[in-house]
């Protein structure tokens, strides 16, 4: 009878709390792996670093242009091979030494400029931080490449300088890549994933899903407790 009266008092709420935890423990997991869904699944407006160049170059025109990427070198081996987008920072452009425009980095990493006149340019990176300018390629209206007026690095790798650029010419892959993540352009990217490419989470999504997560672990420990 004793026994009996222990067992009932003792171990069975010891059960029922343990398979109460069990299955808030299960709610968790799947409420975890749906907000992981919905914060990196990327959207059409969210192209992976390097897509966006192959589209770039479906459709050649017959302006001058120059492009490239602004981007992490996790491997610091100067070449874009699944690394992490730097967007936000300036890169100006300048025509036989005066400046003629300037843009910003996108969010995919990459910057533009279209419509340009032939001439001699210079791409500057204004973020400050260790970087490695890395020279592209030039295909000229007949999409053969071009082998002269490549231009090249400067001194503190922060310009591209002597791009020589006629009619039709496209200049594509004028990279610049970071030895160390700037902090003042540090992305929510680099806070959410070692995984690249990645969208860009909202700030607003990701204070949801903080508040999601601590609104469950709060009711676990509460669970516990009873």
């Amino acid at each position: 009878m004793e026994a009996a009266l222990v067992n009932s008092v003792i171990f069975r709420p010891a059960l029922a709390c343990t398979r109460h935890a069990r299955k808030k423990f299960v709610y968790c997991l799947i409420l975890w792996v749906i907000g992981l869904v919905v914060v990196f699944s990327p959207t059409s407006s969210e192209q992976a670093l390097g897509a966006s160049f192959i589209a770039y170059g479906d459709s050649p025109t017959l302006s001058i242009s120059l492009s490239g990427f602004v981007f992490y070198d996790k491997n610091h081996n100067g070449k874009l091979d699944n690394e992490y987008a730097i967007s936000g920072g300036e890169i100006d452009l300048y025509m036989n030494g005066s400046q003629v425009a300037s843009t910003t980095v996108n969010s995919t990493g990459q910057y533009s400029f279209t419509g340009l006149s032939a001439g001699t340019y210079n791409v500057s990176n204004k973020t400050a931080g260790d970087w490695l300018a890395v020279p592209g390629n030039i295909t000229d209206v007949s999409n053969k490449a071009v082998t002269t007026g490549l231009g090249s690095a400067s001194s503190d790798n922060t310009q591209i300088d002597g791009i020589i650029l006629s009619a039709g010419d496209q200049a594509e892959l004028y990279n610049f890549a970071a030895q160390y993540y700037p902090i003042q352009l540090l992305s929510k990217r680099m806070l959410t994933s070692h995984l690249t490419p990645v969208p860009e989470p909202g700030t607003a999504v990701m204070l949801g899903f903080a508040a999601i997560a601590f609104i469950l672990m709060a009711a676990r420990r509460r669970c516990c407790k009873k």
